[in-house]
Formats: structure tokens, sequence, C-alpha cells
């Protein structure tokens, strides 16, 4: 019987709390729409957005979030044991609207976001989601990310901020 891997249950819990922990709430002020569940994809390969991932509406809705696989993942045997290991997976994700820069109302509503991206995730247990024998989370932590992509809020209009999400793991060593 084939499991799925410690990343892919990692970023499927990623998304689920996104999408469903979390309210996408709008200042009363702002008149922009906000995130809505489908507009909250996983990206397949690069660590950050481009041009082609908006031209074939990988991103479904803007306002929208993107969810990187993890762009780099780091093994530290030396906090680990002679059985196990101690892997760091790294995930972005990317909160992405049209640059409403004039809008000083929409500001606070991406600040509102980030927050709430941060605190479900910040020194969060995962309680759950891996389970011993498959891997134990050891900790979570967040951190804001304010300017991913310059070119883009100055060339297309995007804005673009995000949040690091860090995941340690003690798993296995090897093949299990």
């Amino acid at each position: 019987m084939a499991t799925t891997s410690i990343k892919t249950d990692l970023r499927n819990y990623i998304v689920w709390v996104l999408r469903n922990q979390i309210t996408w709430e709008v200042q009363d002020t702002d008149k922009y729409k906000t995130i809505v569940p489908s507009a909250i994809v996983v990206q397949k390969t690069r660590a950050q957005i481009n041009r082609k991932d908006l031209q074939t509406n990988q991103l479904t809705d803007v306002p929208g979030l993107l969810i990187c696989n993890p762009f780099r993942t780091t093994i530290s045997p030396e906090a680990g044991t002679n059985e196990r290991d101690v892997w760091t997976y790294l995930f972005l994700v990317q909160l992405i609207d049209n640059d409403l820069w004039s809008q000083t109302d929409r500001l606070a509503t991406w600040d509102r976001w980030t927050e709430q991206i941060l605190s479900a995730f910040m020194f969060n247990g995962l309680n759950g989601v891996i389970e011993l024998p498959k891997g134990q989370v050891m900790t979570t932590t967040a951190i804001e990310i304010q300017d991913i992509d310059e070119r883009r809020w100055v060339k297309d209009g995007k804005f673009i901020a995000g949040v690091e999400i860090t995941v340690r793991v003690l798993q296995p060593r090897g093949i299990t």
C-alpha cells in the first residue's frame, strides 16, 4: 500500500487551513473582492510566480494565494539520531492581487490577510498531520516576506507579498 510523502501531507494541510480556517474578510471601506477558496492553488514548479502562470490561468482569481512546493528542503543529520533525520521544508504562500496602490484601504486588508496566515502557522505543531512511524513535526514557523517580485509590481501592476512557512520534521532515515 503506497502512502503519500511527508511533503505532500504538509502541503495538503497548508492548503486545507488556508481554505477552511481563515476568514478572508476585507476592510469595511475596501471596495475590492476577497479571496475565495478556488483562488487558493498550488504552484507546481517555480518558487515565484511569473507572467506565464497568470496567462495560463493557473491562478484562477485575483486576489488569490499560490502555495509553492518546498523550494528548499534540507536535511540536518547532526540534529537527528542514528535512525532519524531532521528535515526542513520551506513553503512559500504568495498573496497576489491587482495593484491598487491608490486605494489605501486595500493595504489594511492585505495586512489583515498576512497576519492571519502568520498566526495560523507560527509555532503551530501541526498535530496529527504526520504520525509516527512516518515522522513527527517538531516545529513550525512563519515569516512575512514584504516584496517577492518588484518587477511584477512595476510592470504588470500585481501586488505580490508572501509568508514563508518552515516546517521541521523528524523522520526515519532511508526508505520506510
